[in-house]
């Protein structure tokens, strides 16, 4: 057995089985608007149990096991995609989805220990946009762009705010060249976005976000042998992967540059 450690920052949670179940239901349609555009629609119940580090973690983090629920997701979403032209493919949707008992993590000031709790309830929504255009055989562009809000709805002191490490919005665009020269292999020119974002449930700490330009390239040597090469963050802009609310940081990668080769049997 292990002993229930209860004081302190090396807690241990003493021997314990958790049961959760849940139902999930599901109602989808599809309709052909015509030969070339189809829209679509969701409404769905989903549910996600605690992970074992949520419910048993051991260190600093106290006890969540004991009345832990699962997070509950309500969502409803619509769409519609389809081909404009011969070289011209889109994708539209909008979705809700309301949010209740989100497990967050939440710092005792007094001690530095932490502990998982059920928020109560959220809402988020928001809109995907993509598209690809076929310029000629060779040149193809794609576009896909993503803005959303995620925000407390039903807990004490944060009625309002927005979740904390929740883009704004997300975007990616990319060329793509495919001269026949390289055999099956294709030059990449790609812009990546990623909007500003709350550090904190208050709500006073942000990161601004960053964008990255990046390039690759393959060439085939047959059909089995490929060489390639890519250039990541090509303007060697500063940027996070990931930021906290504490000031903590990993910082993202500078310009690299990669090159391989890869053989397939």
């Amino acid at each position: 057995m292990t002993p229930d450690i209860d004081e302190g920052l090396h807690l241990r949670l003493d021997d314990t089985e958790v049961d959760l179940d849940h139902l999930s239901p599901k109602f989808s349609y599809t309709y052909a608007l015509s030969e070339n555009a189809v829209t679509y629609g969701a409404l769905r119940r989903g549910f996600r149990v605690p992970t074992s580090g949520q419910l048993f973690r051991s260190g600093e983090t106290e006890d969540s096991a004991e009345g832990l629920e699962p997070e509950i997701v309500n969502s409803l979403e619509f769409g519609v995609r389809g081909d404009a032209n011969s070289k011209w493919a889109y994708e539209a949707a909008v979705y809700y989805l309301q949010g209740k008992d989100e497990i967050v993590r939440v710092v005792n000031q007094d001690t530095g220990s932490s502990r998982n709790e059920n928020t109560g309830e959220t809402k988020h929504y928001g809109l995907e946009l993509g598209s690809t255009y076929q310029f000629s055989s060779t040149l193809r562009a794609s576009f896909a762009y993503s803005y959303s809000k995620h925000k407390f709805v039903d807990r004490e002191g944060f009625d309002g705010n927005e979740l904390q490490l929740a883009p704004h919005d997300v975007a990616n665009i990319q060329v793509a060249y495919e001269p026949d020269l390289l055999q099956g292999g294709q030059l990449v020119a790609e812009w990546a976005h990623q909007g500003e974002y709350f550090l904190d449930d208050e709500n006073t700490e942000t990161y601004a976000g960053h964008r990255l330009y990046n390039l690759r390239a393959n060439y085939y040597v047959g059909l089995q042998f490929e060489l390639y090469a890519k250039l990541f963050n090509v303007t060697d802009v500063k940027w996070a992967e990931t930021v906290n609310e504490f000031g903590n940081f990993t910082p993202g990668r500078p310009r690299t540059a990669q090159f391989g080769m890869k053989y397939t049997f």
